[in-house]
């Protein structure tokens, strides 16, 4: 059968038509539409049916109708050629036309939930039939899921037999919640030698910290030392100051020294020692440029000028020196003092005349 293409444009000028997608094979229609424009049956994206790639495969049934003989007209062409969603025939249409062209049956909408599932993540990472699945809540789902991502050895129907009740009946949203949070303190309590009191105290941020601590060479410390430890520990300030501390060490300058070096300094240090293969205190001894104003005079003014100890000053790192300056700009009201102390990172007996 040799197709020619439509010209649309002539044919939604004389009104509302009706048009069908048809299959490459056999010719037999796959979809059937209603429009009266002439770009609609040829836009294939956006669209649960696209059209065919070979325009010459789009073609008209009725043309020049009103809207009322269009609605009609593919009604009757779905009807009479049924549709797959519902087993009664060839097409891929999901709804009946006409009017209703918006108004999806209750099977079509099922069987088009069926499909958006089957392709989702939840659904595959569930273990459960995609029957079990859609029986399932929204609430219920997201739920589980977060439990299933926690548990990657677990499957959706662990979770399900977790959260039934006495009579075997599913527990919704908060209740289910309720039920896994109870079973996962108490197993976290038995798994880690501790109490369920001292469980429920941590965050869920804090568990994960401790089970990483855990696996870290800690294997049989307790909840309690981990909590010490971690009570003495700031974040992204011991990590930065024991670096630096290292740094000082391994070029076996004193660390107030290295503290006082700038960055432009401390890449100048290390380039000369590459190529000379000298020592940091002989480039120290050298450098006529260190100490100067862009090395430690322009940090002890700067310290000088936010009113804080130089000793201070230097342990800083450059994140939260930007950290600060910008808290100051948001509270103009506070010291650059205040804002170190309610950190942590200076101690009220270190205050003292910065002179």
């Amino acid at each position: 059968m040799n197709l020619k293409p439509v010209d649309f444009n002539a044919i939604a000028q004389a009104g509302y038509y009706i048009y069908a997608y048809l299959r490459r094979g056999d010719h037999s229609p796959y979809y059937i539409g209603l429009s009266k424009t002439a770009i609609r049956p040829l836009y294939r994206y956006g669209r649960d049916c696209p059209a065919p790639f070979n325009s010459a495969l789009i073609r008209v049934l009725r043309s020049g109708l009103s809207k009322e003989e269009a609605c009609s007209w593919e009604c009757f062409y779905i009807s009479h050629y049924g549709r797959k969603d519902l087993g009664t025939g060839i097409l891929r249409n999901r709804c009946d036309g006409g009017e209703g062209v918006y108004e999806m049956s209750p099977e079509g909408r099922k069987a088009q939930r069926k499909a958006r599932i089957e392709i989702g993540d939840a659904y595959k990472i569930s273990g459960l039939t995609i029957d079990e699945y859609m029986d399932l809540t929204p609430k219920q789902i997201d739920a589980m899921v977060p439990f299933l991502k926690r548990n990657s050895d677990l499957n959706g129907h662990d979770w399900l037999a977790g959260i039934r009740n006495e009579e075997g009946q599913l527990a919704s949203g908060r209740i289910g919640n309720e039920v896994w949070s109870q079973q996962s303190t108490a197993r976290f309590a038995e798994d880690f030698k501790c109490t369920i009191k001292e469980v429920d105290a941590l965050t869920s941020y804090e568990r994960d910290a401790f089970r990483v601590w855990r696996s870290r060479g800690h294997e049989n410390a307790t909840l309690a030392e981990w909590r010490e430890r971690s009570s003495n520990y700031k974040p992204g300030v011991d990590s930065a100051e024991a670096a630096k501390r290292k740094a000082a060490q391994r070029l076996g300058i004193p660390e107030e020294v290295y503290l006082s070096l700038t960055y432009q300094q401390k890449d100048a240090m290390g380039t000369w020692m590459r190529r000379t293969g000298g020592t940091a205190s002989e480039w120290l001894e050298n450098s006529p440029n260190f100490g100067s104003r862009d090395g430690q005079d322009k940090k002890l003014k700067a310290a000088k000028k936010q009113g804080i100890p130089p000793d201070v000053y230097l342990r800083l790192t450059d994140q939260q020196k930007d950290s600060m300056r910008a808290w100051l700009r948001r509270n103009k009201q506070f010291t650059a003092v205040e804002w170190l102390v309610t950190r942590g990172l200076m101690e009220a007996t270190e205050l003292s005349d910065p002179d």
